[in-house]
């Protein structure tokens, strides 16, 4: 009863029937911000808590069941490998599929990534490839073409600082073996530190569905896996080698106890040597690049990252970012290869210098352009969101540094699996150069939330490492 006015009021409870389809995701149109994606900077969040961060794996990628992810996962690298042949086929062939600045497309990258392997499967599926070649002359072709690629390669500055580039090479590192890592993940890992990244993550952030799944479905499996393991094996390196050096203080105090000093200063020496490699694998405060984040609806709400969200140590690098976002969101305002319905979709972006004025004119007056101006003299003007510094408090919270495996390892990647959600803390300002102008921009100190792990089956029993989900109780690894 209403203890203003006395009116009744019944309330009725309703049943719901259990719902046993695949979740409906959003599906959103491609637009000209799909281009302006970089690694270091998020352009795609999404206020809140989407209901596409609880998804299960198969439904975020359009398929019809988890069990055609077990058997995608199956395929490894020959079906990474199959899916860009059928992508590059759909498009019309290599010579209709976009180039990146080194002139390669997708499947360039695969053929350079994976090797011979690669090679072979082209052969097979190219309607280019003679039949009646003989096996010297097939095996010629393709070591001449991974020749070249390898020589466009190190002109480009890809791989720079690796030893080998080998894929196998990556598959022997200490992490891949400490991780369980085979083949494919390791190439899945290798492909989303190239170009390719960009394209893992549209797909994700416009959403999938059973008309219109993700195109590189496998990739992304066999990469959430890669991501889940590499990071469950670097943190146990860390604390494995705190126990070492709690147990090597122990010894060393055992021989002070016996009076012998020599023994006793070089298992001190030994476990501050310990201590030292695990400082160095500390995942304390990383910083990614953001823009086109409306400051008071993000207080509010918070915000999710649904695709791969990498990070960086470097302020620097990640400011260099944003800075890149920045030259082609004025070269999609200003530039005239774009009609006026994309220079009406990016104006609204708080971040080029000007943006006001190019909002007021594509509003069709100055009056915009005016109360912004006053807003601004009254110091009431919003000062845009440009970085996150993500801080992770513990072991549970940190990314899994990908830079061994990198194709740019000096970039220093660390990367976390799709559903990452960040809440506002602490918010300082700065400044960066954004064109000809010094802009001052805030940083936005954020605790991540990380998504539930897709590549995990609660109560399993298959071969894996147990760790700890969400909800505290165990999961085993796929």
């Amino acid at each position: 009863m209403c203890e203003k006015c006395g009116e009744s009021v019944a309330l009725n409870n309703v049943t719901l029937g259990e719902f046993n389809g695949n979740p409906s995701p959003m599906l959103m149109l491609k637009d000209p911000a799909d281009d302006l994606e970089s690694r270091f900077c998020s352009n795609k969040l999404r206020f809140g808590k989407p209901m596409e961060s609880t998804f299960p794996l198969h439904a975020l990628l359009g398929l019809t069941d988890a069990d055609e992810v077990d058997r995608m996962r199956s395929g490894g690298e020959n079906a990474i490998v199959d899916e860009f042949i059928v992508a590059e086929e759909d498009a019309g062939g290599w010579e209709h599929c976009d180039a990146d600045t080194y002139g390669w497309t997708d499947l360039d990258w695969v053929r350079y990534l994976s090797g011979n392997n690669a090679e072979q499967r082209v052969r097979m599926n190219s309607s280019q490839s003679k039949a009646s070649d003989s096996d010297e002359v097939a095996a010629k072709a393709m070591d001449e073409k991974q020749e070249l690629l390898n020589k466009q390669a190190a002109k480009f500055t890809v791989d720079v600082g690796h030893t080998k580039t080998d894929l196998n090479h990556f598959v022997k590192h200490p992490t891949a073996v400490a991780a369980g890592l085979n083949r494919g993940h390791v190439l899945a890992l290798r492909l989303f530190s190239s170009r390719m990244g960009h394209k893992l993550n549209v797909a994700l952030h416009n959403g999938c569905g059973p008309d219109r799944p993700h195109p590189f479905a496998t990739t992304v499996i066999l990469l959430n896996d890669a991501v889940w393991k590499v990071r469950t094996a670097q943190i146990e390196e860390r604390r494995g080698l705190l126990r070492k050096a709690a147990a090597m203080h122990e010894t060393a105090k055992k021989f002070k106890d016996d009076g012998d000093d020599d023994d006793c200063d070089k298992a001190t020496k030994d476990a501050k040597e310990l201590e030292a490699q695990a400082k160095k694998l500390e995942c304390t405060v990383f910083f990614r690049g953001v823009y086109n984040l409306q400051p008071p609806e993000f207080k509010q709400r918070g915000c999710t990252e649904l695709g791969f969200m990498s990070v960086t140590k470097s302020n620097p690098m990640a400011k260099e970012h944003v800075q890149q976002v920045d030259e082609r969101l004025r070269a999609l305002t200003v530039g005239d290869t774009k009609d006026a319905e994309d220079v009406e979709e990016v104006v609204y972006l708080p971040l080029a210098p000007g943006w006001r004025d190019m909002k007021a004119q594509a509003d069709g007056g100055a009056d915009a352009t005016a109360e912004e101006d006053e807003k601004q003299s009254r110091g009431l003007q919003e000062i845009p969101i440009h970085m996150f510094k993500i801080m992770t408090t513990s072991d549970e919270l940190s990314p899994a540094n990908i830079s061994w495996a990198s194709t740019f390892p000096s970039d220093g990647e660390y990367v976390y699996a799709p559903g990452v959600f960040v809440n506002q803390g602490k918010i300082t300002t700065e400044f960066m150069k954004l064109g000809d102008e010094d802009v001052n921009y805030k940083v936005v100190e954020v605790v991540p939330t990380l998504g539930a792990n897709l590549s995990y089956v609660k109560g399993s029993r298959r071969d894996g490492a147990a760790v700890q989900s969400q909800d505290g109780k165990a999961a085993t690894a796929v």
